[in-house]
This record gives C-alpha cells, sequence and structure tokens, in this order.
C-alpha cells in the first residue's frame, strides 16, 4: 500500500514550533524568521524520511535479496587508464639533439 504523501510533510503548526526552538537556541535574533523556518521544515522531513540504506534494504528485502554491502573505507576506487608515456631520450636520440651555445663556441 502507498503511503500519502502528505502524512510526510510536516504540518505548520510542527514548523512553527520547531522553528521557534531553533530562534531560542540561537539566541532570539531579529530578521532570521525565514531562515529558520526553513531550516526546521528540512529537520523535520529529513526525520520523516527512511535513510537511503534503509530504503536499499527495505526494497531488496521485498524483492527476496540482500541489500548490496556499503563501500568500505579500504574499497579503492577503480584504476585510470595508463596514461600514454612520453618517448624516452636514447642514445641515438640523443646524438641527433642540437649541440648547446657552449659546445658551439
Amino acid at each position: 500500500m502507498m503511503e500519502n504523501p502528505n502524512e510526510q510533510q510536516p504540518r505548520h503548526d510542527e514548523i512553527a514550533r520547531a522553528a521557534y526552538q531553533i530562534w531560542e537556541q540561537r539566541a532570539r535574533p531579529h530578521g532570521y524568521d525565514v531562515e529558520f523556518w526553513l531550516e526546521a521544515e528540512r529537520q523535520l522531513r529529513s526525520a520523516r524520511q527512511p535513510s537511503r540504506d534503509e530504503s536499499i534494504a527495505a526494497a531488496a528485502s521485498q524483492a527476496g535479496r540482500q541489500a548490496p554491502a556499503k563501500p568500505g573505507r579500504n574499497d579503492q576506487p577503480k584504476a585510470l587508464p595508463a596514461k600514454a608515456s612520453r618517448p624516452r631520450l636514447t642514445a641515438a636520440r640523443a646524438s641527433q639533439r642540437p649541440q648547446s651555445r657552449a659546445e658551439i663556441a
């Protein structure tokens, strides 16, 4: 059964209460009412939404399989393709180089 999208939306009075708490925690400054309101709304929405990992695990359990493992710190990213190296200066090529001004004079 699908959840009602309005159930996850915070109500006006909930946002007002949370914004008031933020305002009090920040020493009641003037002129930040919109910022505090938006922050309270954001906090309430994030608290009601399941985390990404929980969503993946729930979807995997419904499909009857395990959720993919979270990447760890030791997981290395895929190696980038090697850059083409500059040709090395060989003895044969070194003899073809022009002489320095000190050698010419």
